[in-house]
């Protein structure tokens, strides 16, 4: 596999500039505006993996019982019994909320670096679920944020009964951030980006949000550590498992639970899909801009021993001793910087470890060796659009494909003329976001169609927020489409046209059918075809028109699967 270097900061350093445009929105916030995992190739085995859902010894969430602590309920009032003991909702609007559920004991003290536990019971048996959990640690600038007590989940669900007497289908969501940065508590200005109460109230699901170990204390890899690497994907499967235990008593269905994320959220829908320690944990998938190319248990155990001899405990007789005593913020402030290679910004991610994630995912799910469930994927049409540094010449478009591309810059610039773009910076838009997003998820796509029965569905999002001036030129940006899946175009005062918002409520149908039914199509909306490698046909969602195209951007993707194959 050929490497390319894919980051901004490549480019940025290459240019000696740095980026002039204004990338906060007209309401005076960030939409998920970072840099975003994608993944990295390795030589993984081929283990046979089958549908059982046993775990390994020392990487295992515990199974979740229900009435291991007592508690009372009364749904009614939003007062709901659990494995832990009951919790009190809120309600809001036509919908109950229940913040801040802990999922798994706090990974704190002779818990970090460790496989997730049970939480206790709660204290006098009643949770006032009121407050949201703090995010887990992380960096905001060059500032330590965030508690180590962060293994909280979210639920929403409809006030009323359903009408059938059917439990509801459950959407299940992981956030994104480059697993180093986010939560799922992330604002544009004072609003919650996802919260679930319209989801709830217009389309009768249950949803749900987790957080997870991110960043260093979620995925450090060092010989030395009595445990590494993984716990922020065990942190998620161990919020599956307490899904499956406890959200009938919120009204959800445990057999109908589809799991979708934005970003390195979307990197994790593609590990969870291919790790047999999630077998049976849920039965549809989403995975928006992410990507299916993993990194090598060697890629990661190098930055980790950059990251322990940066905390000055290379040398220590104990170095699993030094490294926890190290406060979570001084192990941020000890992160390396790390340069993007083939689309990540850390090396703190998920890789092939041949426990939790056997082998490539796009190796496993062509082979069948997956979780196999009805799978939707896609990207948006100018992802990296907030983040490239504008480029006003042909000469720096060159300079800067030559620092992302090396030597295979000659057939890069042949793929992506500077000519056939209205801008230099248009067309440096238009081959990161192909490299990193369009063509990732054109490879998972055909993967999953190649491996299993149940269908695929890809999509290609190409609308704007045409109603604030300083966002429209930024295009179908990276993270747009959760407004529009969120049901959020109101967010920090938005105002949206009616074609937005009609596009809003198609990708909520849309996202909600696949949870329901396991089949995105129905309620009159545009007929949205299965994909396979033959027809490639893509959904083209924009508010304008939604249509089917096949073939989209297909030499740009057949250049970056030669380069980007794992």
């Amino acid at each position: 596999m050929k490497r390319l270097m894919l980051g901004c900061a490549v480019v940025l350093a290459a240019l000696g500039c740095d980026d002039g445009d204004d990338n906060t929105t007209d309401a005076g916030g960030d939409l998920d505006a970072r840099p975003m995992a994608d993944g990295a190739p390795t030589d993984g085995g081929a283990p046979d993996m089958t549908a059982n859902d046993a775990m390994a010894p020392d990487a295992a969430p515990p199974d979740q019982g229900m009435a291991r602590c007592p508690a009372t309920s009364d749904p009614a009032a939003g007062l709901v019994a659990t494995s832990e003991g009951a919790a009190q909702g809120t309600q809001v609007g036509d919908a109950w909320l229940w913040r801040a559920l802990p999922f798994a004991a706090p990974p704190v003290g002779d818990l970090r670096w460790r496989a997730p536990e049970q939480p206790a019971c709660y204290a006098g048996g009643v949770r006032a679920a009121a407050d949201f959990a703090p995010r887990c640690p992380q960096l905001d600038g060059d500032t330590p944020t965030g508690d180590e007590d962060c293994l909280y989940l979210n639920i929403w669900a409809p006030a009323a009964a359903p009408t059938d007497g059917m439990p509801r289908p459950v959407m299940f969501f992981i956030h994104g951030g480059g697993n180093v940065q986010g939560s799922a508590i992330e604002r544009l200005g004072d609003d919650l980006i996802y919260d679930g109460q319209r989801l709830a109230e217009r389309f009768g699901v249950v949803v749900v949000s987790i957080q997870y170990r991110i960043g260093p204390l979620g995925w450090l890899v060092h010989p030395a550590l009595q445990a590494d690497g993984h716990f922020g994907t065990l942190d998620q499967i161990a919020a599956l498992r307490w899904v499956q235990a406890n959200i009938g008593a919120f009204g959800g269905d445990a057999g109908r639970v589809m799991i979708f994320g934005e970003s390195a959220g979307g990197v994790d829908v593609c590990v969870l899909m291919s790790s047999p320690l999630a077998a049976g944990l849920f039965h549809a998938a989403a995975m928006e801009s992410g990507g299916c190319l993993m990194r090598t248990r060697a890629e990661v155990e190098a930055q980790g021993v950059e990251q322990v001899t940066a905390a000055g405990c290379a040398d220590d007789e104990d170095i699993d001793g030094c490294m926890r005593a190290r406060s979570a913020a001084q192990l941020l402030m000890d992160l390396p910087p790390v340069v993007d290679v083939a689309g990540r910004t850390s090396a703190m991610q998920p890789y092939v470890d041949g426990t939790v994630l056997p082998e490539q995912p796009e190796v496993a799910m062509a082979a069948g060796r997956h979780n196999h469930v009805p799978f939707l994927v896609g990207a948006n049409a100018d992802e990296t659009s907030r983040n490239v540094p504008p480029l006003r010449t042909e000469a720096a478009y060159e300079l800067a494909v030559r620092a992302l591309a090396g030597p295979l810059t000659p057939q890069v610039l042949e793929m992506y003329p500077a000519a056939d773009y209205d801008s230099p910076t248009d067309a440096l838009i238009q081959l990161t976001t192909d490299a990193k997003f369009v063509c990732g998820a054109r490879r998972a796509a055909r993967a999953a169609a190649a491996g299993q029965a149940e269908p695929v569905f890809a999509y290609h999002f190409a609308q704007n927020l045409s109603q604030a001036p300083l966002q429209a030129r930024f295009g179908a940006f990276h993270g747009i489409e959760l407004f529009f899946v969120w049901q959020r175009l109101d967010l920090a005062g938005y105002r949206a046209s009616e074609g937005e918002e009609a596009l809003g409520a198609t990708l909520g149908g849309y996202w909600s059918r696949l949870a329901t039914q396991g089949d995105v199509n129905g309620d009159g909306a545009t007929e949205w075809p299965t994909y396979t490698a033959e027809d490639d046909a893509v959904l083209w969602m924009s508010a304008d028109e939604t249509r089917v195209e096949r073939g989209l951007r297909a030499d740009k993707c057949d250049f970056w699967d030669v380069v980007l194959a794992p």
